[in-house]
């Protein structure tokens, strides 16, 4: 094991450049087109709008470059308006997925990655060039510390991965944005972990603070990166030292991770989803096979006597235990991470999409008696299969007594099932309908597309 795990890993990842990677450049355009259309919609929530008064009234604005928030029309200093757009971005549970590091990364690095680019634009250094590198190493790092410190164990401390390892890759981002070299990569990536951290209460209670992970993990990243370039002294292994991240954050690390298959492995941006869905993951495939059952057989909500669905051990605690608080959600939280609660409104709608997520929803009578309809099981097949795939059942009697079954194995929008790009359009549409017209969509998608082009990014932040 080399003497500084942190090191190995930042050393050969400030030399890679996107393009060069196979699929990775392509990924981080698609990933950043989600991103703005989920942060755009995620603008309109009461949560996202709290925030976004405290960044532009609360928070102390730097005098540097600004940046859009998106859908709002609005500006910021550029770390103010990153954790702005983490924040909206986090809002509705749209943002895309890593499986194996149980993380939301684009939430994070886009944020960090475009606050860089903008500090380093403002200095005359090419910040466009150096923004697809940026987003890439940041989600090598974000995913490979979460794969390293065993998400389960990990999360087994009710720590939450997209906060914890969402530092160490918004600096790896930052640091790459602004063009450190590796002492000062190093150090940011110290500066930033040293203060990692994000607590999964907000399960138990249905609250928004995990809205925060991604914008403290993004803000704290490039300001780690700042002070870094300044000269502050960082640590030598912050993450695989004796008293590192790995150590402190887990019982059962797996050091082994963070730099197994570096260089030769597909890199982690190409391994990440887009969600079709807005609810938490766990949900997905169980709501695919709901879909595809529901296909195969037309079946009126009115005629479903019960509904099973077999889940993943950590879905069956994330999505349904306890049942009678998932059966009863309260929030948009709770509506988002309640198996009973999406199967009601899909059963409901033949659909699930942003706007079915609505208070009125939780307490309609007809959502609440299929709710009381659904039960969920551990699987342990399932689990076998996880985290290579991401399996779910769903099985279907009616109140004549038919049953029927399906299952998936990979949610849609999984890289091993992806969103087609009339899919992926279709959903950036959908969400960015509300506060751009038809011309400044196609010119965000044209921007996105000629990226690392120095003009593309100038007319993202001018457009968005």
């Amino acid at each position: 094991m080399p003497d500084s795990l942190t090191r190995s890993l930042l050393e050969p990842l400030l030399g890679w450049q996107a393009e060069a990677i196979p699929g990775a450049a392509e990924a981080a355009r698609r990933l950043l087109l989600d991103h703005i259309g989920v942060a755009a919609w995620g603008s309109r929530s009461a949560v996202a709008t709290a925030f976004r008064a405290h960044a532009a009234a609360d928070l102390a604005r730097a005098t540097g470059p600004e940046l859009p928030v998106f859908g709002t029309g609005g500006r910021c200093s550029a770390v103010e308006a990153a954790m702005a757009n983490a924040v909206a971005a986090a809002c509705f549970e749209f943002d895309d997925t890593h499986t194996p590091a149980s993380a939301h990364p684009g939430a994070v690095i886009f944020p960090a990655a475009l606050a860089a680019a903008a500090v380093a634009r403002s200095e005359g250094a090419p910040g466009g060039e150096r923004f697809l590198d940026a987003v890439c190493v940041g989600y090598e790092v974000m995913c490979r510390v979460a794969r390293a410190v065993n998400p389960h164990a990990h999360r087994a401390r009710h720590f939450h991965p997209t906060s914890t390892a969402g530092h160490f890759g918004a600096a790896a981002a930052a640091a790459v944005g602004l063009g450190l070299g590796l002492d000062e990569a190093v150090a940011a990536v110290s500066l930033a972990g040293t203060v990692a951290g994000g607590s999964m209460q907000f399960l138990v209670e249905g609250a928004v603070t995990k809205q925060l992970h991604p914008a403290y993990a993004a803000q704290r990243g490039v300001q780690a990166a700042l002070l870094a370039r300044r000269g502050f002294p960082g640590l030598a292994d912050p993450i695989g030292g004796a008293r590192g991240f790995l150590a402190a954050q887990s019982e059962d690390p797996r050091p082994e991770r963070l730099l197994s298959g570096l260089g030769t492995s597909p890199a982690e941006i190409t391994c990440c989803g887009i969600k079709p869905y807005p609810s938490c993951r766990n949900t997905q495939s169980p709501a695919d096979a709901l879909f595809l059952l529901l296909a195969e057989h037309s079946i009126p909500a009115d005629q479903v006597e019960h509904l099973t669905f077999g889940l993943i051990g950590s879905g069956l605690a994330t999505v349904w235990d306890p049942p009678e608080r998932r059966r009863r959600p309260r929030t948009l939280a709770d509506a988002q991470f309640s198996m009973p609660f999406v199967a009601a409104v899909a059963l409901l709608d033949g659909r699930l999409e942003a706007d079915q997520f609505q208070a009125a929803r939780y307490t309609d009578p007809a959502v609440v008696a299929l709710m009381d309809r659904v039960d969920c099981v551990a699987d342990p097949s399932l689990d076998a299969r996880y985290p290579a795939s991401w399996p779910a059942w769903a099985e279907l009697t009616t109140a004549s007594g038919e049953r029927f079954r399906a299952e998936t194995e990979h949610p849609r929008g999984d890289p091993d099932n992806p969103l087609s790009p009339a899919e992926l359009a279709a959903k950036f549409d959908s969400l960015t309908r509300h506060c751009y017209d038809a011309d400044r969509r196609a010119g965000l998608r044209a921007a996105v597309a000629k990226l690392p082009d120095e003009a593309a990014l100038e007319t993202i932040g001018s457009l968005a």
